[in-house]
């Protein structure tokens, strides 16, 4: 995780929250880890091949769905990066929406596509400082 970007975000006074977006199932095994975890340290998928669905997994007991990836169009991709390639960087991330707005979109998105699905929303507190000593060793510990 590069911190120079994520307090270049939540190094200001008015960002008091991020957000995260799950599935009401993957509630209890984030409960149970205290932690977020990337889809590639559930799947690994160096390649980037396209999950073109829902996948269940298990970690700990608790079950943990992953998202389908969306069709990436090849001819949107800068030259030097392929759609698997971009799809294992995604994959070795997790997104926190900035506003409630940007959340909210996301959440719209899925809805539309999975009108059967309970989604949930993660409202992370974030710690704001001048002081560098007084700021969390990792921003995003739950």
């Amino acid at each position: 995780m590069n911190l120079r970007i994520v307090q270049r975000i939540t190094n200001t006074p008015k960002r008091k929250s991020l957000y995260h977006f799950t599935r009401v199932d993957n509630l209890a095994s984030i409960a149970a880890s205290g932690a977020l975890y990337a889809s590639d340290v559930i799947q690994t998928n160096p390649n980037g091949e396209r999950r073109p669905r829902t996948e269940i997994h298990e970690i700990d007991d608790h079950q943990v769905i992953l998202n389908a990836h969306l069709q990436i169009s090849p001819d949107i991709m800068d030259a030097d990066t392929s759609v698997g390639q971009f799809r294992a960087f995604l994959d070795e991330h997790v997104f926190l929406w900035p506003t409630l707005r940007l959340y909210q979109q996301m959440l719209q998105m899925y809805t539309r596509r999975e009108p059967g699905e309970q989604f949930a929303v993660l409202q992370l507190g974030c710690l704001y400082s001048h002081d560098q000593s007084l700021r969390p060793s990792s921003p995003f510990q739950i």
